[in-house]
This record gives structure tokens, C-alpha cells and sequence, in this order.
């Protein structure tokens, strides 16, 4: 099955309202990352839903990034207002590394 916003949402139990709101919106996965509250509260009418994505967007960040990470890296993440702010990678990550973890997570 293609990986679209809609599976991806449907996967994490998001109503089906809302994911229709994403579809109409144009919100593909590869602007997942850049949603911040206010787009969200757009899209999401419900804080709880909005609370969801939120965090399932982090932990899937999240996930990518230790997945990919060599084991002689230390990864650290900063949030802010819930939503994943930036990541340090310290170690033998090679170029191109974080970028490349990041537009992978989706």
C-alpha cells in the first residue's frame, strides 16, 4: 500500500474528518514536519486530535532518527510547545546525516 497522509492518519486512529481536512488541504507527508499549532488547530477543530498528531509526528521523528543513527551517535532532541524543535547529532554521523534521517521519517 502507497504511504499517503491519509493511511498515515487513519494508522494513528484519527477521524476520518480530519483526515479529509488534510487531503482538501493538499497536507502530503513530506509537510507533516512543518505543521505548527496554528496550522494544526486549522486543520484539527478537536485539542485531543490535535494532541495526537502532534505527538505521533514526534515519535515517528523520533523513531527515524535512532533507527538510522550509527550506535557511536548520541542523538538529542529539543521540543518546544510539543513539537520537535531541532536534534543534535553527536558522533560519527557522517554528511548529510541528519538531513537525510529527517526527510527519510516520512
Amino acid at each position: 500500500m502507497e504511504q499517503t497522509v491519509g493511511n498515515l492518519l487513519k494508522k494513528w486512529d484519527i477521524p476520518e474528518e480530519t483526515i479529509d481536512r488534510f487531503e482538501s488541504n493538499d497536507i502530503t507527508l513530506n509537510f507533516l514536519r512543518e505543521l505548527n499549532d496554528d496550522l494544526l488547530k486549522e486543520l484539527c477543530p478537536h485539542i485531543g486530535t490535535r494532541l495526537l498528531i502532534k505527538k505521533a509526528i514526534n515519535a515517528r521523528i523520533i523513531a527515524e532518527a535512532k533507527t538510522r543513527s550509527k550506535e557511536d551517535v548520541e542523538c538529542k532532541f529539543y521540543f518546544e510547545n510539543g513539537f520537535l524543535l531541532k536534534v543534535n547529532l553527536k558522533g560519527n554521523v557522517g554528511r548529510g546525516s541528519l538531513y537525510d534521517i529527517l526527510s527519510d521519517s516520512f
